[in-house]
């Protein structure tokens, strides 16, 4: 009899640790709570708590506590919810609890059971604290949807205290995190049917909100169709307006239950939203400053490296004298990028021109499964990168690091007004940058002979563009003037009021000139490094997308650079493109992070048809010994320089030989940072990340490549195999199209270890790598993908180049 009370009591003291096998029966996969214990017996109904212990937890120790709600609509839910955060700020030193609650289902409750309830929680975690091993005094309320509301009403709802329970002791916690939290029961929010009409305010917390309220961090997301995010919104206002500390964060477009892990819903495969508001509520409690988090030392910080992209425009594969011993110019900076890391001998621009590449290197998939089946686009209009597509912007954003681009975008923004009539330049543009991943902003729109000339900060314009300009004829006599086409030209002052004539006139600001765009840019991006160093020493690393104007027309090299090369003026603007390269590696060194900091290097497209003159005059080969340049479907037009330098991981001196492509930027750094890409982002991109150890190189196998052209036509390589599935380039080489006759071959084959100067089309003597290329580009168009993973959607209208196949089949 003695041993049954004994044990009774031991039970409501609520320190029991329940069995392995009764473990079992609540706890699924491999995330378990050190304990389960009882903190309300009501009726016959026992609420527990599942709680997760930090490592080497005793009740000696007086660490803070976190509660987490479910969410279910107080009809039903389950605490393994929030297992996954429960686990997590137990790693972090925090004793973290799962509670449950009555539900409706279960208890034939209502939601005002589940406040008391939420109440009788954290008063038992408080009674308790010395048994835990917790401190009373920093316990933190959290949870989501219903659970998130009644996490809020422990902070904000005065009354519903269950009866017989010890009031001396507080049910109000001293923080709160809340996850798409109800804060509205009434016809605003959520919730009336089941308060009913009569107290729909009594636990509506938009309703109770006062001076003294403790701290609170939210997340919503603006997408909810549940719990309006307005609601949340208008709590954040009203706490601000009482004195109180509250944040809300914003998830653009996400709906109800985004902040799930793949614990919780194993379907979720990016798992980043979860990531990030597990990010933002670390930071919330460590600013905080109480002693719930402490700042971790720089010393065992986790030291994600800095990321920047370097990427030229219309820069051949000859243009780098590391690549090209004979160049008639020297590239010593872009020479020490490929020199202290790894050059990739056969790397690939996605396209053979602009827009389409610089899509694909952000996001990791073909331009042409997009709208823009060829050419390029202009400054002004829709961008070409889909409202919430994944880029490498928005990956590291979501993964802790700081975002900016500084240079050309040139894949359209939407500018107020239209061109020559209405516009508005005082207004924020949209659909640019800053909506795609970027923290910052600064730059030109695109090409400048597709205007719009003028500076750009995040979404504002800088200097109103209400002049007008045409190409100026270059009067540099060290330029190739109109002996090539396109000819050589400037876009510098002085420029007219409105447009005179028919033709393409471009909008331009007052001081805006060509040949200090280059200059401008590097300086912004020195000043960007030396701003956010220092955090990125302290584990708050940044990205940098730095994609410069040169040496795409106009050759506008600064004055202090011309005459310099023994290249005319073409050489002389890819010296000053050099230096531009030079003071970002310089600013890396100044600040000391030069070693945990990868610099990519690469080109959007192969070299203008410039290339000829610059070879039949200074015997200086842009294109090397490859055929073709930009906009051509053969190797001149897309094999491109492509370099990754990081000292602390990337052994100086590495020549892989492997073919790659620039989509495949985005899943190498998702593996670097150890991050997750959903199936519907980065379809085309590979992780060269084990191409950049050691050990690897014999055992990498990369899926085929896929080329293409400005006119929007196709070639597939795979291994040493290239087959272009059309006669000609394509492009500016002539001929750009051959129209076989009877009997001649429809298509070029070409094996680029034997003659990468395509020179030998194999088509008849391969019959069968003919037809196994073409099954294999026809799958990887028809997927909507070329990594593994489930088919992707794609859009398929207007597509007259897909000659061999018919998607209406």
């Amino acid at each position: 009899m003695t041993r049954l009370i004994f044990l009774f009591i031991l039970l409501f003291t609520n320190l029991i640790s329940i069995g392995q096998s009764e473990i079992n029966n609540i706890v699924y996969e491999n995330i378990q709570p050190n304990k389960i214990v009882v903190y309300k017996t009501i009726d016959t109904t026992k609420l527990k708590l599942h709680v997760f212990n930090p490592k080497g937890h005793t009740t000696a120790n007086k660490t803070p506590a976190i509660v987490f709600f479910f969410g279910g609509g107080w009809t039903n839910g389950t605490p393994k919810q929030f297992y996954e955060q429960a686990n997590y700020f137990a790693s972090k030193g925090i004793m973290a609890i799962s509670a449950e609650y009555r539900v409706k289902s279960r208890n034939n409750t209502s939601p005002f059971e589940s406040v008391k309830d939420a109440k009788s929680a954290i008063r038992w975690i408080r009674k308790h604290a010395t048994e835990l091993g917790i401190d009373p005094n920093k316990i933190i309320a959290s949870g989501g949807s219903a659970g998130g509301h009644i996490a809020a009403c422990t902070g904000t709802i005065n009354g519903y205290e269950e009866a017989g329970e010890d009031l001396s002791f507080s049910s109000i916690p001293n923080a709160m995190i809340l996850f798409n939290p109800v804060l509205d029961t009434t016809v605003k929010g959520y919730g009336l049917d089941k308060v009913g009409k009569e107290k729909q305010t009594e636990i509506s917390p938009n309703h109770h909100i006062q001076k003294g309220i403790v701290p609170t961090l939210i997340f919503h997301g603006t997408g909810d169709t549940t719990v309006p995010f307005e609601n949340a919104e208008r709590f954040t206002n009203l706490m601000l307006e009482a004195g109180n500390t509250c944040e809300l964060i914003a998830f653009e477009g996400r709906t109800h239950g985004f902040f799930n892990g793949s614990f919780f819903r194993p379907k979720v495969k990016n798992t980043s939203d979860y990531k990030k508001t597990i990010e933002k509520s670390t930071s919330f409690l460590t600013e905080l400053g109480l002693g719930y988090l402490k700042k971790e030392k720089n010393i065992n910080a986790v030291q994600k490296p800095n990321i920047i992209i370097i990427y030229t425009d219309d820069q051949g594969y000859g243009d780098v004298s590391a690549l090209n011993k004979n160049s008639k110019f020297k590239t010593p900076n872009i020479d020490k990028i490929a020199n202290e890391g790894v050059i990739f001998t056969d790397g690939h621009s996605s396209d053979a021109v602009c827009t389409p590449s610089r899509y694909s290197l952000l996001t990791g998939r073909y331009s042409w499964r997009t709208s823009l089946k060829k050419g390029v686009l202009k400054a002004d209009g829709p961008c070409l990168i889909e409202k919430d597509r994944m880029t490498i912007a928005s990956l590291l954003q979501d993964n802790g690091y700081k975002t900016a681009i500084i240079g050309k975008w040139h894949l359209q923004m939407e500018f107020q007004g239209t061109f020559n009539k209405n516009r508005d330049w005082s207004k924020p543009f949209t659909d640019g940058p800053i909506d795609k991943g970027f923290d910052y902003f600064f730059g030109i729109p695109a090409s400048m002979n597709y205007g719009v000339l003028t500076y750009l900060e995040n979404d504002r314009v800088l200097e109103p563009p209400i002049l007008y300009t045409k190409k100026k004829i270059d009067s540099n006599p060290r330029s190739f003037g109109n002996r090539v086409r396109p000819h050589s030209y400037r876009m510098t002052p002085p420029y007219k009021n409105r447009p005179i004539d028919e033709g393409d006139w471009v909008e331009a600001a007052a001081s805006f000139d060509d040949q200090l765009v280059l200059k401008t840019l590097a300086n912004r991006a020195v000043n960007y490094i030396n701003e956010v160093a220092t955090d990125s020493i302290n584990s708050k690393p940044f990205f940098l997308y730095l994609p410069l104007t040169s040496p795409h027309l106009p050759h506008a090299t600064h004055p202090d650079f011309q005459g310099k090369s023994n290249c005319g003026n073409y050489g002389d603007f890819m010296e000053e493109t050099d230096f531009r390269v030079g003071q970002i590696l310089n600013a890396l060194d100044a600040n000391g992070i030069s070693n945990n900091t990868l610099v990519i290097f690469s080109s959007d497209n192969g070299a203008e048809t410039n290339y000829t003159y610059q070879r039949e005059t200074y015997n200086h080969y842009s294109n090397l010994n490859f055929k073709g340049g930009k906009r051509d479907i053969y190797e001149g037009g897309h094999r491109v320089p492509f370099f990754m330098r990081w000292p602390d991981k990337i052994k100086a001196g590495k020549t892989i030989t492997t073919p790659v492509c620039q989509t495949d930027y985005l899943a190498t750094i998702a593996a670097i940072i150890s991050a997750d890409i959903p199936d519907n982002a980065g379809e085309d991109s590979f992780s060269l990340y084990p191409l950049l150890k050691d050990d690897s190189l014999k055992k990498y196998k990369r899926g085929a490549l896929i080329h293409h052209s400005v006119t929007g036509h196709f070639a597939i390589r795979n291994g040493k195999w290239k087959l272009n599935m059309f006669r000609g380039s394509g492009g500016s080489l002539k001929p750009a199209f051959i129209e076989p006759g009877p009997k001649e071959a429809i298509y070029e084959l070409y094996n680029m270890e034997d003659d990468p100067s395509e020179t030998n089309n194999l088509y008849f003597k391969h019959p069968d790598i003919v037809k196994k290329l073409t099954q294999e580009l026809t799958s990887l168009i028809t997927n909507g993908r070329s990594t593994s993973g489930n088919p992707q959607d794609y859009i398929k209208d207007n597509w007259p180049q897909l000659t061999w196949m018919d998607l209406s089949e």
